[in-house]
């Protein structure tokens, strides 16, 4: 693409975003993503249900389970995981105490480099779909956290 072309297209998506219509839609998605993630993750109390992990799965994946028409704004379009898929991540990072803390703690660090620091030690501790080589998963959840902070490259 030339660079006079990729202006324009640019230029355009400018006048019909609706910066602040997004940014409100992304404030609550991310509180609801915060409270599941404190509320159900971080404690230590009974399983996750389908039930309740469905919702956050919309916010994260375009082919979240029952999306349509339900007014939320994914995070990213397909990464090709099955809602199975997620269920099994959701309940593995709930279930590993240490996989957990630094989950949580790379959600809550303030900076660059302590981020950079915590995903090296999950890649290190972890060869799972948080850490596949594209690390789209681990992106999403961090989006989800905080879309202030973080940017949605998937």
């Amino acid at each position: 693409m030339q660079t006079e072309e990729i202006k324009k297209l640019f230029e355009e998506f400018t006048r019909t975003y609706d910066q602040k219509k997004s940014q409100t839609i992304w404030e609550k998605q991310s509180k609801q993503f915060r409270e599941f993630w404190q509320k159900r993750i971080m404690v230590n109390q009974g399983d996750l249900t389908e039930e309740e992990m469905q919702p956050i799965i919309r916010i994260l994946d375009s082919h979240g389970k029952g999306i349509r028409g339900s007014g939320v704004e994914p995070v990213c379009m397909p990464l090709g995981i099955t809602q199975n898929r997620w269920y099994r991540i959701f309940r593995e990072i709930k279930n590993d105490v240490k996989l957990k803390s630094l989950m949580n703690k790379l959600f809550n660090t303030k900076s660059d480099q302590e981020q950079i620091k915590i995903i090296k030690e999950i890649y290190e501790c972890y060869h799972n779909a948080l850490t596949h080589k594209t690390a789209n998963i681990l992106n999403d959840l961090l989006f989800a956290y905080n879309p202030e902070k973080n940017i949605s490259v998937v």
